[in-house]
């Protein structure tokens, strides 16, 4: 017999939330970076803050916009702005290093209650618009950044110049949001407890599959 892949009810609950976030990417995700034409109209004013260095170790990634990218390994502050990326960060055993976020984790009140860090971490996304301030005071290692931000050019311009690592994380199916799973995984330095979530996920289609005789 196959040995099922165990989790604490903690880790089901957040793999549940993760699998559900597949239902309702599908269904917006093109709107959103549709909509992220009108994020970022030239009545802002740029600032421009000393360019952050990094020497630790780093770790080679391709995002979910196809940018092979370099990146701090383990990071030891996240900015997750992309409120997915919150799930997948704590899943990974790395919620206690997230100290920025988006309104979306700072609404999950179950999400807050499995992960502190969350509910104390820095609110740094406004209308789609990110706080740079915010993420320099939190001393931000690398941000999760989703695809209408990347679509934002002065945005994207903003923490290039700045120097802030970021990796664009977007999913639109099942195997798209393994793929990001894995990307995360392989970052914060637990790429077996990704590999676990993958065998997990199997199992749970593989069940519903033969109970729905599919």
């Amino acid at each position: 017999m196959k040995k099922r892949v165990g989790f604490d009810n903690r880790g089901v609950v957040l793999i549940l939330m993760l699998m559900v976030s597949v239902i309702t990417a599908a269904g917006c995700g093109k709107k959103d970076a549709q909509d992220s034409d009108a994020v970022g109209s030239d009545d802002v004013t740029t600032v421009i803050y000393e360019k952050m260095t990094y020497d630790g170790l780093t770790v080679t990634v391709t995002d979910s916009a196809g940018r092979t990218v370099d990146v701090p390994y383990d990071p030891e502050h996240i900015a997750c702005l992309y409120a997915t990326t919150g799930h997948m960060v704590t899943m990974l055993d790395r919620g206690k290093n997230i100290v920025a976020v988006n309104n979306g984790l700072k609404r999950d009140k179950l999400l807050n209650q499995l992960e502190p860090a969350i509910e104390d971490a820095a609110l740094t996304v406004v209308s789609g618009q990110i706080n740079i301030e915010s993420l320099l005071e939190k001393d931000v290692t690398l941000a999760f950044i989703p695809l209408d931000i990347y679509a934002d050019k002065r945005q994207v311009e903003q923490l290039e110049t700045l120097g802030m690592p970021y990796v664009v994380v977007d999913y639109q199916s099942i195997s798209e949001q393994l793929e990001a799973v894995e990307c995360i995984g392989q970052i914060v330095g637990n790429e077996e407890e990704a590999t676990r979530y993958r065998e997990f996920y199997d199992e749970v289609i593989t069940l519903l599959g033969e109970r729905l005789e599919i």
